[in-house]
């Protein structure tokens, strides 16, 4: 094959596998193939965009969009999905960390994945403080969060939950009651421990029923283990028996009392009014 330049500004002699010689405009080709000058501020632009291996990224790299103001990295899905960063490693079972530097050096914050056990850790400061894990992941149903150096599974907190719940009361063979003017039947639940809000009316059929033992139900949850707990009673409009008032909390129900004149609990006497206003405000713990 051979290439000859003639005068005349075009190219000839030009044969490709055997295909017949053909004749190229010269200023044509050079029209369409950069010059030096050209590919070097292509170079540089890049360079200072995305450094090669090894180099120091300066700026803001954007991914996606610079629709979010003052983007450090912005990662954006593209289509209908939900964007992710993956942390991947080429070899199994193993753990990862991201750190939050302060001064380019200093550890002031991370996140670490422990493979073993599935626990992430949170922390500020040194890279060595956690300041609280979850632990065992979905590999294990015991969930839960430990704090600081504790990693027993006996002081995991493991559930936090606010509510309402419905009182109600066991009826008499002779009269009937009813919970109403409920203002409050909140409750918190933090661990195994259970905090009650309640204030309402005991509504009797009959005034001064016979006496016997009063039992409300509907509380959140059962008390630890069948534990007997005694609770005190705010209540108005009663007469002189019916001071000193305790509810004895039993599993999943509580009976009312009152403290006769030797200090002994007693079941209720008869003399309860049609209508009783009372107020609770207590904790208990859980099965």
């Amino acid at each position: 094959m051979a290439i000859v330049i003639n005068g005349s500004g075009t190219v000839t002699g030009l044969a490709v596998g055997g295909l017949p010689d053909a004749t190229v405009d010269a200023g044509t080709v050079a029209a369409d193939v950069a010059t030096q000058s050209e590919l070097d501020t292509v170079s540089t632009v890049a360079s200072a965009a995305v450094p090669k291996a090894g180099g120091t990224l300066t700026g803001n790299l954007t991914v996606g969009t610079t629709s979010v103001a003052d983007p450090i990295l912005l990662i954006q899905s593209s289509g209908s999905g939900d964007p992710q960063l993956n942390l991947s490693s080429a070899a199994a079972n193993r753990s990862g960390k991201i750190r939050f530097l302060d001064n380019g050096s200093a550890v002031g914050g991370f996140i670490n994945y422990l493979h073993n056990g599935d626990k992430m850790e949170f922390g500020s400061g040194s890279s060595t403080t956690v300041g609280f894990r979850v632990a065992d992941g979905y590999s294990n149903a015991a969930q839960g969060l430990t704090f600081g150096s504790d990693t027993a599974a006996a002081n995991k907190l493991d559930d936090y939950e606010e509510g309402t719940f419905t009182m109600a009361v066991q009826d008499w063979s002779d009269a009937t009651f009813s919970i109403a003017s409920v203002t409050a039947a909140k409750y918190t639940k933090v661990g195994n421990a259970v905090t009650i809000w309640f204030r309402g009316s005991l509504v009797s059929s009959t005034s001064n029923p016979s006496e016997g033992d009063i039992k409300f139900t509907g509380w959140p949850f059962s008390t630890a283990g069948g534990v007997q707990i005694y609770v005190d009673f705010i209540a108005a409009n009663l007469g002189t028996n019916q001071t000193n008032m305790r509810l004895s909390f039993y599993g999943s129900g509580a009976y009312l009392y009152c403290l006769n004149s030797s200090g002994n609990l007693t079941s209720m006497s008869a003399s309860l009014p049609g209508t009783t206003e009372f107020g609770l405000s207590f904790t208990y713990m859980v099965a």
